[in-house]
């Protein structure tokens, strides 16, 4: 029977899968690119990368499986489940569209039979039934879940699942094959339902989370929605001082805390919320959002209070989130209207033409900054390459412009030329460089290759190469990716490093699945551990546990000798900071 499912779903979606015992994975791995656990001791092998898709057919063999012993009812079933997907030609669309549910009831015909669709008592499509009657029978669904009752000389059939009811109008009586056939659907449309929930559902708040907001703002219609981005100042330190744990907490209650304001609250990453609110009520919630309760007791030990910055939008903008961020990072103001920033925009606009310029003209320069073992002589154990735009008169750090060039799809331009030129300054520096990478660059289809294409041009062996990764959310989101990049840098003889570890998103598994060679310890802890005591402890204690797992250290943001001599006793192998050297050009290092 699993065979038969396994068959149908792979000929119906056009994806190559397998459902196969535990015990057999080393027969069909080979054959496929992903793995996923299912009920009863089961795995789900398969290729296709829509995650929608994959979600669907896990919920359906789990509940399969879950029911397996039922042979019979299960068969029965799955006819039914067969015959009415058999009419669905463009199912991948039903799974990524709202706008297409309506389609998998198109086969009633509409001369003789009325019908109403209702997603959490919400009408989706209705052929024509009044609001009286879909009022009677969604409240007569609340006691059955499923009528049927003699009309005229017809028939009304209402049936409901957990998400959908289906009320129908018929001038005949209806057949028992169109009754099963909506019943059918109505499980369809549960499944998309969970599925899509699950997709847009951020799982530490279980609010709705960037994909779902970006999909909201297509469905909304602008000129009658604000947009309010709220922002938690500093939440890092948070997790650096307390734990992931507790800044989860405060996350979680920070969530409640804006779903009292309103329904339509959003987590776009980490940090950052959204809201939409009736444009000709946004004062109101402003005013809601300013006096918002930001003292949380989290248990008798742990009080904690938070700022935050809002920044609101009353008009539709292009690549709004991406404008937000800008009006985050520049503005020093807690509450930032949108249109009060377009002199934010103007220098956008600047950065970008001077970055066209860069290209251009041959501008982008690696700088050089020496990485020392914490020993007493001090000797140079590699270089830290750093991207530059110099023209001669000034020095633009990437900070001013990596986001831009993102968003313009140039960055890619940039980084090739900088891993072109750093790895290039390997011969005539006589010493290992690291390299700056983050997830982004890692999931370009095409990294690896050009990487390693151009080493091999300029006959330089891995060894001298460390890659630097930059620990952020992303790397746990792509894992898989990561993990499987990392393996092939390996067998370059390149070494890994994982910087800004305590930032806030440490987790020790990463260390535990892939092979890192060195840790770089987020740069706001050594700078400041003399303001803070906490922050040595932090250092002390990180450093003292890495060590025991035979991995290096390197500290960063080394500005004086104060912080030199505070660290120097410490289990770390390597020390960086302009107490040392300042980045510089190569001319200067190699003269």
């Amino acid at each position: 029977m699993i065979k038969i499912v396994e068959s149908y779903i792979s000929n119906l979606l056009n994806i190559k899968i397998k459902v196969i015992k535990k015990e057999h994975l080393h027969i069909y791995k080979k054959n496929f690119k992903h793995t996923v656990a299912l009920k009863n001791d089961y795995l789900l092998l398969y290729n296709d990368e829509n995650i929608k898709t994959v979600y669907l057919i896990k919920r359906f063999f789990d509940d399969f499986l879950t029911k397996l012993k039922e042979y019979q009812s299960i068969k029965t079933q799955f006819r039914i489940f067969k015959r009415e997907l058999l009419e669905i030609i463009e199912y991948n669309k039903a799974i990524k569209s709202h706008y297409n549910k309506k389609m998998l009831f198109s086969f009633l015909k509409k001369d003789t039979i009325l019908y109403v669709i209702c997603e959490d008592d919400k009408v989706i499509h209705n052929s024509g039934v009044d609001k009286f009657t879909i009022n009677i029978y969604k409240q007569k669904l609340e006691a059955h879940d499923e009528i049927s009752i003699p009309y005229k000389s017809g028939e009304i059939f209402a049936i409901k699942n957990e998400h959908f009811k289906a009320i129908l109008i018929s001038e005949k009586k209806l057949s028992s094959f169109i009754k099963n056939i909506v019943k059918g659907r109505l499980i369809l449309l549960n499944y998309i339902y969970k599925v899509e929930d699950n997709f847009y559902r951020d799982k530490i708040t279980s609010l709705y989370n960037r994909e779902k907001f970006l999909l909201e703002l297509k469905n909304k219609e602008y000129r009658s929605y604000a947009i309010f981005f709220i922002n938690i100042v500093d939440f890092k330190r948070i997790n650096q001082i307390y734990g992931s744990n507790i800044g989860d907490k405060v996350l979680i209650e920070f969530s409640k805390r804006l779903k009292k304001i309103s329904q339509e609250v959003f987590r776009i990453y980490s940090d950052r919320f959204a809201i939409l609110i009736p444009v000709k009520s946004y004062k109101i919630y402003l005013k809601k959002l300013e006096n918002i309760e930001k003292k949380f007791s989290i248990d008798e030990n742990i009080k904690i209070e938070i700022d935050i910055k809002i920044i609101y939008f009353k008009n539709r903008v292009e690549n709004i989130i991406e404008r937000a961020n800008i009006a985050f990072k520049k503005s020093k103001k807690n509450i930032i209207l949108f249109d009060e920033i377009k002199e934010i925009l103007e220098k956008e606009k600047d950065y970008f033409n001077v970055l066209e310029k860069a290209i251009q003209q041959n501008l982008i320069v690696p700088f050089f900054q020496k990485v020392i073992y914490n020993s007493v002589d001090q000797k140079i154990a590699y270089y830290e390459t750093l991207m530059r735009i110099s023209d001669g008169k000034r020095v633009l750090l990437p900070v001013k412009f990596i986001e831009i060039a993102k968003e313009h799809g140039i960055y890619n331009k940039l980084n090739f030329i900088m891993l072109n030129k750093s790895i290039k300054s390997i011969k005539y520096l006589n010493s290992k460089i690291s390299i700056n990478l983050d997830t982004y660059d890692i999931l370009q289809t095409d990294f690896f290759d050009k990487f390693k294409h151009i080493l091999v041009k300029n006959r330089v062996d891995g060894s001298f190469v460390q890659i630097e990764l930059l620990e952020n959310e992303d790397i746990y989101k792509n894992f898989d990716e990561v993990r499987n990049f990392f393996s092939k840098i390996k067998k370059l003889n390149c070494s890994i490093a994982l910087d800004d570890f305590g930032k806030g998103y440490s987790n020790f598994s990463l260390i535990k699945d892939i092979k890192i060679d060195t840790i770089k310890l987020d740069i706001s802890l050594v700078k400041d551990i003399l303001k803070d005591e906490k922050n040595f402890f932090i250092v002390d204690t990180l450093t003292k546990l890495i060590n025991q797992l035979d991995i290096k250290i390197a500290a960063e943001g080394i500005e004086n000798k104060k912080i030199y001599e505070k660290l120097k006793d410490l289990p770390i192998d390597y020390l960086q900071g302009y107490y040392f050297a300042k980045p510089l050009p190569l001319e200067k290092i190699a003269n």
